[in-house]
């Protein structure tokens, strides 16, 4: 939601002066050569909606949610002749293409500003003083105008849909037309996915072209933080998943960075390990630029891209200070998507790529927890899940049949459920709301620690609630809860109540089925006692035999709408 101070900063006298022209679409019956009507944009500070209103009637034509808006700019574009410009509606429709990139305030307005003249009017000092025909602010024959470009990303209302089609985002009455009768829904977590349906409105002639510079920056205070001038480093696994990193980036998220005013660079990985390798600290003079240098880092690919990333900021000397000032972020283009699909399940949005792509090009952060790892000889950051049993053994032996897809998943569970084993472990723990040392492995913990063991089928540590897109297996967990959750099944369940359980992760669904035990902690230490699985953290396998962790609460940032 909005924060209420926002509606102090929108312009209501300068928004008032800025005319616009009120495209075809919104008047079909406006008759062919004359000029529009015009109309202006306010805001509703109770309902804190953009309220777009026609200047001679009053009537509302569109409302607009500040909350789905990315960016907003102003440009000059060759359009055709002046007669044609306005009474064809192909150029006032909302367009769905990506838009040009958003340029620096000044830039923009100081050169329109110069050509407002030679655009809109007719110079006195230029007129043919021997034409007896009146000056007109209606160009001849120009085949130019300033048109002001909201980028607008709302979501599909199954309500108003009139069609399967439509309530499945593929269609439906209100897809393109504007919607006078919008109310900001009560329960998000009825929508659809976003999809663009931008506003495009040609700029009235004005002598003063400082009004519209007000409004445009009016515009993006609602929609939120200022990002003009950030600039990203976004990391592109071509390989994850189906292998769709680059179309996704190159479809969807390029056009959003530019619409919302980030500035990045890309950098396409060509070899496991390589995002790791450009996260690590490089000289002054090298050239390639250090992560330091960025506002950001965005990862797109599976869960895999942003484990490496994670890895290769942990050695670093300035760890904490680079968790502290660079922002992180995920676009869920490989298997699982795990973290981003968690992201969006926090903000009640749904997990396509245009919704993973909104989080970021909005621009807001929250801070989440991430854990650090320690084995006999190596440490490890952890943003997504530790998993010990049946987990473990599903996600690491299944790579032998990759090439199905997230399908390897359920045919190996089916397998591994068929011939069930179970690990003998002592688990140690410090309760959720209590605080005690993490000494090193083999060294004895304090009287503060619960220790157990026993035989366990599943372990599974998280902070977050999806370990992938279709696994809602940690129900309780939150970006920043200060502690760890730790799914737990022991040996006393039987098969059958195993693939239930295994079943209802999809949905959560086992959250309070029998056999299934939620362990909320701040530390802990696991000690197989038996061989045979693995130590999988986010999804990577990594030094077996004794394992604890500690927690860093808050520690990393992350774009999120939350």
């Amino acid at each position: 939601m909005l924060e209420p101070s926002r509606s102090e900063a929108w312009p209501t006298e300068a928004a008032s002066r800025a005319k616009l022209y009120i495209p075809d679409d919104y008047d079909p019956y406006q008759p062919a050569g004359e000029e529009p009507g015009k109309c202006v944009l306010e805001y509703d500070p109770k309902r804190r909606l953009l309220i777009l209103v026609s200047t001679e009637t009053g009537e509302t034509l569109d409302v607009i949610n500040p909350d789905d808006i990315i960016g907003a700019s102003v440009a000059v574009e060759l359009l055709g002749p002046a007669h044609e410009l306005r009474a064809n509606s192909k150029h006032f429709q909302n367009k769905q293409d990506p838009m040009p990139s958003t340029p620096e305030d000044c830039g923009i307005f100081q050169s329109l500003a110069e050509d407002t003249d030679k655009l809109f009017s007719v110079s006195r000092s230029t007129a043919n003083t021997n034409d007896n025909e009146p000056t007109s602010e209606i160009p001849f024959d120009t085949q130019a105008a300033a048109v002001l470009t909201m980028y607008v990303y709302p979501r599909v209302d199954p309500s108003k849909c009139s069609s399967l089609l439509g309530s499945c985002g593929l269609g439906g009455r209100n897809n393109k037309l504007p919607d006078k009768e919008y109310e900001a829904p009560s329960d998000p977590s009825k929508l659809g996915s976003r999809h663009a349906r931008h506003r495009r409105f040609q700029i009235a002639p004005a002598e003063d072209f400082s009004d519209i510079s007000t409004l445009v920056r009016a515009i993006r205070t609602l929609a939120g933080p200022p990002t003009a001038g950030s600039r990203l480093l976004v990391v592109v696994n071509p390989f994850s998943g189906n292998k769709l990193g680059t179309q996704v980036y190159e479809k969807d998220l390029a056009p959003m960075l530019d619409q919302a005013g980030f500035e990045h660079d890309c950098m396409v990985t060509q070899h496991a390990g390589h995002a790791e390798e450009r996260m690590k600290m490089h000289p002054k003079d090298s050239t390639i630029h250090d992560i330091k240098e960025y506002d950001g880092v965005i990862a797109v690919g599976g869960d895999g891209v942003l484990h490496e990333i994670f890895q290769g900021i942990k050695d670093r000397p300035d760890f904490e200070e680079i968790m502290a000032t660079t922002k992180l972020g995920h676009i869920g283009a490989g298997t699982s998507n795990g973290f981003a699909k968690s992201l969006t399940h926090a903000c009640q949005e749904q997990d396509t790529a245009t919704d993973y792509c909104f989080q970021v090009a909005k621009g807001k952060t929250v801070k989440m927890d991430i854990s650090r790892y320690y084995t006999q000889n190596s440490q490890y950051i952890s943003f997504l899940t530790y998993s010990y049993g049946i987990i473990a053994d599903i996600d690491i032996e299944s790579e032998a049949i990759r090439f199905l897809g997230s399908l390897r998943m359920d045919v190996w569970g089916v397998w591994r459920v068929l011939n069930l084993r179970t690990y003998r472990a002592r688990f140690s723990y410090v309760p959720a709301g209590k605080h005690a040392e993490l000494p090193p492995l083999g060294k004895p913990l304090s009287a503060d620690w619960v220790t157990e063991e026993d035989d366990f089928i599943m372990f599974w540590a998280s902070h977050v609630t999806h370990a992938a897109e279709k696994t809602f297996h940690s129900l309780p967990s939150k970006p920043t809860d200060g502690v760890f959750t730790i799914l737990i099944v022991r040996k006393n369940v039987s098969r059958l109540r195993l693939a239930l359980i295994l079943l209802a992760l999809e949905t959560g669904g086992h959250g309070e089925m029998h056999g299934v035990e939620f362990i909320q902690c701040t530390a802990y230490r696991m000690e197989p006692l038996t061989k045979g699985s693995f130590n999988d953290i986010d999804g990577e396998v990594v030094e077996s035999g004794p394992i604890q962790a500690r927690l860093l609460a808050g520690a990393a940032q992350v774009f999120c709408t939350l």
